[in-house]
């Protein structure tokens, strides 16, 4: 029987392609942080949408956009081997491709002569009842030990903590204070649960948080959604929209509770630590709820019972305020 270890001799340069919005992203940095661990003094490359890039700052040693040239000769029918992109990734010594394991694409990495390729899958298949992290890792449990993933972890630059800081600060929030972050949007309408049960879940929140203020997020597709909720809060708040990912991060940092629905966003939360409760209307929740030490899965109907029981020592105050 051929160990990891032998497995793992000669594997020096590794390149991760993974497409998808922020949550697909997200749920796949177990990936990445476990090839950190298992090849230490390798060379990590990720192939990703862009958006993501600030968010893997100093945790790969490239980074490249998945819109940019680099795939598009694998498209086609049959890539040239001299062309620049078919040199560039025969310069790798393992290839993870989560663009799946069938179609055009996952044989012509195949046809690369040096990587090991790996096509995986990203989409279970129906009765599938562990989470999707385990699902991605799969395909790689021979090569390196999946045996127990770690959370989604994402560290904030110290730039942009300094920014969050100074917005918070000059919108008149302290930095002891309590603050509820809350994104009434998704990238999925199926998945948004109506805005009047956010509203009555943050004025439970704020009567178990005296004082604290409302941070709305709101993303490209969420004005709808966003601008029904802020007219039925009736409250002061503070809104912040489209920004840049890794200043989102920052401000949720701060953060005594995000509250949110199945989205990127609520993936966002947890992985930098925040007491996140995410409420799950259209898919399995123990397939794809965020993962994080303190995350609470709920629906509409059993939201404010979540909310109650909320332990008063992890909502109170900001982790992420001082940090």
């Amino acid at each position: 029987m051929v160990t990891r270890d032998a497995m793992k001799e000669g594997i020096e340069r590794i390149l991760v392609i993974r497409s998808g919005a922020i949550g697909d992203f997200i749920i796949t940095l177990p990936v990445i942080q476990l090839l950190r661990r298992a090849f230490p003094g390798g060379w990590l490359s990720l192939v990703a949408k862009s958006r993501v890039r600030p968010l893997v700052q100093g945790v790969v040693d490239e980074f490249v956009d998945i819109d940019g040239t680099l795939l598009l000769p694998f498209f086609g029918e049959r890539p040239d081997p001299v062309c620049e992109e078919f040199r560039y990734l025969n310069t790798f010594d393992l290839i993870i491709s989560y663009l799946g394991s069938g179609g055009i694409i996952s044989a012509n990495l195949l046809s690369l002569p040096h990587p090991r390729v790996v096509n995986a899958d990203v989409i279970p298949p129906p009765d599938y009842s562990r989470h999707i992290t385990e699902y991605l890792l799969e395909p790689l449990s021979q090569l390196i030990d999946t045996s127990s993933p770690p959370f989604p972890s994402i560290t904030i630059p110290t730039d942009a903590k300094e920014w969050a800081r100074g917005f918070l600060r000059a919108s008149g929030v302290s930095s002891s204070g309590p603050l509820i972050a809350v994104h009434p949007g998704s990238g999925s309408r199926d998945k948004i649960v109506a805005p009047a049960t956010f509203c009555r879940a943050v004025r439970q929140l704020q009567r178990r948080l005296p004082g604290a203020h409302v941070l709305v997020v709101e993303g490209e597709a969420d004005e709808e959604c966003v601008s029904v909720f802020l007219r039925e809060l009736g409250a002061p708040h503070l809104n912040v929209k489209n920004r840049n990912l890794v200043e989102v991060a920052s401000l949720l940092s701060h953060a005594s509770l995000f509250l949110g629905n199945d989205s990127g966003i609520a993936h966002l939360a947890a992985a930098v630590g925040v007491p996140t409760i995410a409420v799950f209307r259209a898919s399995n929740p123990k397939v794809w709820a965020p993962r994080g030490a303190h995350v609470w899965v709920a629906t509409k109907d059993s939201l404010p019972q979540v909310i109650e029981e909320l332990p008063p020592r992890l909502i109170s105050p900001r982790s992420g305020a001082d940090a």
